[in-house]
């Protein structure tokens, strides 16, 4: 299976502080199940509104849960190196 162009791998979304050089751990939200991370939008709003830099990760969301596993184990170098990471998973996002 192939998801299209940007909708798997990290995603920053529009306003997100990913880039700024910050004290606090990246945030990494981590969708459900047939959730493309649409359940995040409030919560983004309030990291940047905190100032906490966030990213979302997207993966095939109707995939085995270790091959998303693996996706975002494939990923993960993609992150600043160094910065502590606080992962939010919702619903099978958490598995």
């Amino acid at each position: 299976m192939t998801a299209p162009a940007g909708e798997n791998g990290f995603v920053r979304a529009p306003g997100t502080l990913l880039e700024r050089t910050t004290d606090r751990p990246l945030v990494v939200l981590v969708h459900g199940l047939d959730d493309p991370g649409g359940i995040f939008d409030e919560l983004g709003h309030a990291l940047d509104q905190a100032a906490y830099p966030w990213t979302e990760f997207r993966y095939l969301n109707d995939q085995a849960i270790d091959l998303s596993a693996q996706a975002l184990a494939d990923n993960w170098a993609d992150l600043p190196a160094g910065q502590p990471v606080v992962l939010v998973g919702h619903s099978m996002g958490g598995l």
